[in-house]
């Protein structure tokens, strides 16, 4: 009985309490009244109407903070709350995930506050910001965002790193010609940025790229390889070096490739002699791939059917 009596009363505590935590959400502490409600909270004077307004994001309830702060910097433009009033603008924005809006709001605060002890965080922010959307489906977006860090801060800390991801975010658009441009752009004029060594790595990687999806002769593979080349002369103890060999293995085995197929075509259309031509280009120009090895054998079976010399 006793433990029966001790189960009903735990049950009923922890049901108390379940209440009183659901109850205890929507309010907050305030030091003259203790726990109260937030639209109890008192809005007097400007320093309580930011208060209120800040609980109105700890609550979650971004869009109705973003109108009372916005309501209190028209009201109280030439006030100390018109700062930080616009800076949790911003981050109310970011928390309601609308990205575009707090870049432009963190934008308009460094317009409106060119010495603020802020910039370099908010800078990051609207770095970080741009990251996002880049990762998300937003590229293009990013790139405003990049591209407007660089303009206001043009030689600032994070300019280098806007740069080369507007060049990445145009490789993720499969706009080559636009990425290299941006890449070029960061090695001119961010010389001493780390990022240069990169930039001269994906460079030859979207000619590369672009041969791939345009799926033509091989110019854009020996630009490719006289960049990673020029890469080798430049970074000899480069942290990509390995990977720019193994890349120049590849472009190698794909121009050997694309001989092949072209011996094949002739010699599919019935003209061997044609295809003879290609099929010893394979063999002597790129000996080191597999490709060779299947030319010579094309080669030995046509001598055996008296199809070529």
């Amino acid at each position: 009985m006793k433990n029966v009596s001790f189960t009903v009363l735990f049950i009923f505590a922890s049901l108390f309490f379940i209440n009183y935590t659901a109850t205890c959400e929507k309010r907050i502490w305030n030091k003259e009244s203790g726990w109260v409600e937030i639209d109890d909270l008192p809005t007097e004077t400007l320093d309580q109407r930011y208060r209120h307004a800040l609980a109105l994001i700890t609550d979650q309830q971004y869009l109705r903070a973003i109108q009372e702060l916005e309501i209190l910097i028209k009201e109280a433009p030439d006030s100390e709350f018109v700062e930080p009033c616009m800076f949790n603008i911003a981050h109310a924005y970011y928390l309601a995930n609308d990205l575009k809006k707090a870049f432009k709001t963190y934008e308009k605060f460094l317009e409106n506050f060119p010495g603020t002890r802020r910039t370099k965080e908010i800078i990051e922010k609207q770095y970080n910001l741009a990251v996002e959307q880049m990762n998300g489906l937003e590229v293009k977006s990013a790139i405003n965002m990049f591209e407007g860090i660089i303009a206001n801060n043009q030689h600032g800390p994070y300019a280098p790193d806007a740069q080369v991801k507007i060049a990445d975010c145009y490789q993720k658009l499969k706009k080559f010609d636009s990425a290299i441009e941006n890449y070029e752009k960061l090695i001119n004029d961010y010389s001493d940025s780390a990022w240069v060594q990169y930039a001269q790595f994906q460079i030859p990687m979207c000619k590369i790229e672009d041969e791939r999806r345009q799926d033509r002769n091989y110019g854009l593979l020996t630009e490719a390889e006289d960049g990673f080349n020029d890469y080798m002369a430049k970074n000899p103890q480069g942290t990509l070096v390995e990977e720019v060999r193994k890349k120049m293995t590849d472009i190698q085995t794909a121009k050997a490739e694309k001989e092949f197929k072209i011996a094949e075509f002739y010699l599919r259309k019935k003209k061997p002699k044609s295809a003879k031509v290609y099929y010893e280009i394979v063999v002597d120009n790129f000996p080191e791939t597999v490709w060779s090895a299947k030319a010579t054998e094309k080669l030995k079976f046509l001598r055996n059917i008296g199809a070529i010399k």
